[in-house]
Order: C-alpha cells, then structure tokens, then sequence
C-alpha cells in the first residue's frame, strides 16, 4: 500500500475512533447525570450516602476509562476503514479497496 494512502486512512481511523469516543461519553455522562438527579430527589436534594454517591461517581470514571481504551483498539483495519469510504462515497467507483491491497509479487 502506497504510505500516502495509509497516512490517510489511519488518520480517518483515529477521527473514527474520536467520533465514537465522543458518543459513547456523552451517553455514559448523560446516565450518570440522569442517575444523579434521579438520587437528589429521592433524598430531598441532599445527598445522602457517601458510598453510594462515591460508587457512581467511580463507576462514571471507570467507564470513561473503558470506553477510552475500547475506542483505541477500533478501526484498526485499514480495509473495513476504506470499505466505509466506498460505503459512503459511491463516487470513487470501487477505486480505494484495489489501492490498498497489497503488491503480490509475480509467481
């Protein structure tokens, strides 16, 4: 594969990778938040139990911390990253997938 063509797509792959960080936080924090208000007005808008206040708040980090290392891993393929491409620009008339193979040496 031409090391343009990879430097592209692995940076498409990191701003995949991004955009999927970016949603899976934003519900994991919308829980939380929903969690959170949901225990303020159960107990009259005092928070009462430090453990339980202290668990969730844990359990938010700790799936931010989760869901950070799962998205790292992701979109390492660079071939399913250009499928995608393809998927959604039908105009490269199945142009990217051929560039990206690798060079088979003559038998």
């Amino acid at each position: 594969m031409h090391r343009e063509i990879r430097n592209k797509l692995e940076r498409i792959a990191k701003r995949f990778r991004s955009q999927v960080l970016a949603w899976l936080l934003i519900v994991l924090w919308g829980v939380f938040l929903a969690l959170l208000l949901g225990r303020l007005t159960q107990t009259g808008n005092a928070i009462a139990g430090s453990f339980s206040l202290g668990f969730l708040v844990a359990t938010a980090i700790g799936g931010c911390l989760l869901f950070f290392l799962w998205t790292r891993f992701g979109y390492r393929d660079l071939g399913s990253v250009a499928q995608r491409i393809e998927r959604r620009f039908p105009d490269i008339d199945q142009k990217l997938l051929p560039a990206i193979e690798p060079i088979k040496p003559n038998e």
